[in-house]
């Protein structure tokens, strides 16, 4: 099976509940669904469980209860592409890739920051991941150029995959707003929101991803996004993002 199909998998401890994951493919160029078996191993050489299995999503939390042994827990993820064509990561285990010091400064990081989200400055915020594998949309493609012809389709939301979307993660996070402009618009009043979002690396979050606040449900689009790094692990993100009008087809979300 080809290694070189994935651009990164990462490793997010979050002691002492579970492992999460995030992985990135290399450039796939193939429209259906991609399948992902995602494994766990207490060695390199296995032998591998499997725990679970899911199509054309890229993130995955594995509710693993650790104590002693966090530092052998390794995960592979197995892939099937559309054509029918398999390919696996390397291997992959925190602790190895960062050591032991950095190890321990990554957990008391993300301990930190989840501690200043939840218990002081934070609020719910339900991450959603733009897809970028799957199905084409089936009510607005293309068939020539294979691109959306419908920015409010309430199918894939102008994404041009079937249901736009993944189903959300709720965090956590510190949201500031910034600047707050109105202006009328040919579809009504509509408001333009510069705000900073600073959360932990999980799920990592790309430019055109979509935030909803979980107590007045407004929604953002990602404009802008860093990220803060242990050695060559994100830990925590930062992402400028601008609030998207309320006739908008982001607003059909659940």
């Amino acid at each position: 099976m080809p290694i070189s199909a994935f651009k990164y998998v990462f490793i997010h401890p979050n002691y002492p509940y579970s492992f999460k994951l995030d992985w990135e493919l290399e450039d796939p160029i193939l429209v259906g669904d991609y399948h992902f078996t995602i494994q766990r191993s207490e060695s390199v050489e296995g032998p591998w469980e499997t725990v679970t299995t899911q199509d054309n999503t890229l993130f995955y939390e594995d509710i693993y209860y650790y104590t002693s042994k966090e530092s052998r827990i390794y995960y592979r993820i197995l892939g099937e592409d559309p054509a029918g064509v398999y390919f696996e990561s390397e291997p992959k285990n925190l602790y190895r890739t960062l050591g032991d010091k950095n190890y321990i400064t990554f957990k008391r990081i993300q301990a930190k920051e989840t501690l200043l989200y939840t218990k002081k400055t934070g609020i719910e915020i339900d991450f959603y991941r733009r897809k970028t594998l799957g199905n084409s949309c089936s009510v607005c493609i293309d068939e020539v150029t294979n691109q959306p012809l419908k920015a409010n389709c309430s199918n894939c939301y102008g994404t041009g995959v079937e249901g736009g979307y993944c189903s959300p993660v709720r965090l956590y996070a510190l949201l500031e707003d910034k600047n707050v402009s109105t202006a009328i618009t040919d579809f009504g009043l509509s408001e333009d929101c510069q705000s900073i979002v600073r959360s932990i690396a999980y799920p990592l979050l790309h430019k055109w991803d979509i935030l909803k606040t979980v107590e007045d449900n407004r929604r953002f689009v990602v404009e802008s996004i860093q990220y803060i790094y242990v050695r060559t692990s994100p830990v925590i993100q930062v992402m400028g993002v601008n609030q998207v009008s309320k006739t908008s087809s982001e607003y059909c979300l659940p």
